[in-house]
């Protein structure tokens, strides 16, 4: 089976837009990834600073 010129450009297109997509998404996810660590990492200090006294 044989493409067409335009089939090709479609295929390589949506290759393109779809690897473009995913870029994005992991960028954002990483970010809002980040964002919840340095959120929880001062509550878990906090916590472990208030059960362990320092003698």
């Amino acid at each position: 089976m044989r493409e067409t010129h335009c089939e090709a450009e479609i295929r390589w297109l949506a290759g393109v837009a779809g690897g473009v997509l995913a870029s994005f998404l992991m960028k954002q996810f990483q970010t809002t990834w980040s964002a919840i660590s340095k959120a929880i990492s001062p509550a878990k200090k906090q916590s472990k600073e208030k059960s362990d006294p320092t003698t």
